[in-house]
């Protein structure tokens, strides 16, 4: 097991943790209709996603060749954005 696996994973048992035990819990409005609110951040979210690695990709100190998402690279190397993009979404 590499550090940036124990790493990963306690960030993530955290945040589950904190999820479970947390005492804020209050239903939440939008305003409109959870469909919407869904598509919409889904939306937002691929958009995001494309704009981000988008201008990732033309970062002169970005890596060449991005590595696949693995658990045991550095979720916060700037050089892999797609490793930190894996983390982000097993974190929430």
């Amino acid at each position: 097991m590499s550090a940036w696996s124990f790493v990963r994973g306690t960030a993530i048992a955290a945040s589950f943790l904190g999820s479970v035990f947390g005492t804020n819990r209050r239903a939440v409005d939008f305003g409109f209709p959870l469909q919407y609110v869904a598509v919409a951040a889904f939306a937002f979210g691929v958009i995001g996603m494309l704009f981000v690695i988008g201008i990732q990709a033309i970062n002169p100190r970005s890596d060449a060749v991005w590595a696949y998402p693995r658990w045991t690279l550095n979720p916060f190397s700037m050089r892999q954005p797609l490793q930190l993009f894996h983390f982000g979404g097993y974190f929430f």
